[in-house]
């Protein structure tokens, strides 16, 4: 009877499905290897090979993206060198923090996960996700432009290893626009569309990955602790405003 129900369990379970996953876990006298081996998608219930037509779409609006954050980013950051004079917003203890070069690759990682959208993401998704970031990053320009920063540790970072790494931080980025601090915002935003898209293991693996990513900001010496903190409230924010969007939009749609 018990393997009935479990072959009852859809490939790709819907919410229903998956607290079910969740409950037999939890069921004494239920064997979890049986259970995790018939439901494969456990950690992750919506990765597949994209479609060619969502490949293109996928990167039509990640070149969006890219061209929003040199145009919009980069534009904050050239105007914030030229400033005379920039806030300090370091703790004097900071100061004690050493570099950590090997911290590069999670800093540098944020470039390269929103590729997990093109496998399990959605056309809508990718363009909620790309025109929410594009919102974010204008709303954190504004801010930078309006508090100019410098980053208080010596810049560039001069690591004793991963040098090239290093190379490519400071190609992409400058000193400045430290608070909120974008890189938080956009990994926050991220794993916030990819987390509904998998199990336990899996959420654990992008919130792990969300706060050595917030870590690395400030042990790679490009933001100080305060920019973690505005970065994660601002995130916090614009997808709150995304959800209560949404809301609307679904309610609307059925009132006509």
């Amino acid at each position: 009877m018990e393997q009935n129900k479990l072959e009852q369990i859809d490939r790709r379970p819907d919410e229903k499905n998956w607290e079910k996953i969740n409950s037999d876990l939890t069921t004494p006298g239920k064997s979890n290897f049986i259970i995790l081996a018939q439901n494969k998608d456990y950690f992750s219930k919506s990765f597949a090979l994209p479609s060619s037509s969502y490949t293109k779409t996928f990167f039509s609006y990640i070149a969006l993206l890219i061209l929003g954050f040199a145009g919009i980013y980069g534009t904050s950051n050239y105007l914030n060198s030229l400033r005379a004079h920039t806030f300090d917003i370091s703790m004097s203890w900071e100061q004690n923090i050493p570099l950590i070069p090997n911290m590069i690759f999670f800093y540098l990682s944020v470039y390269i996960f929103p590729g997990f959208l093109l496998f399990c993401g959605k056309e809508s998704e990718i363009h909620d996700f790309v025109f929410l970031s594009l919102k974010a990053m204008f709303a954190s320009a504004l801010i930078f432009l309006l508090f100019p920063t410098t980053v208080a540790f010596a810049w560039p970072p001069q690591p004793t290893e991963y040098k090239f790494w290093f190379d490519i931080l400071v190609a992409l980025d400058r000193p400045h626009n430290l608070f909120p601090s974008y890189h938080i915002c956009f990994s926050y935003l991220l794993i916030r569309f990819l987390l509904p898209k998998g199990g336990p293991s899996y959420k654990t693996f992008f919130i792990l990955w969300y706060l050595m990513v917030c870590l690395s900001i400030v042990l790679v010496h490009q933001h100080h602790v305060v920019d973690i903190l505005g970065g994660h409230f601002m995130g916090v924010f614009f997808w709150n405003y995304y959800q209560k969007k949404r809301r609307l939009t679904v309610t609307s749609s059925s009132s006509i």
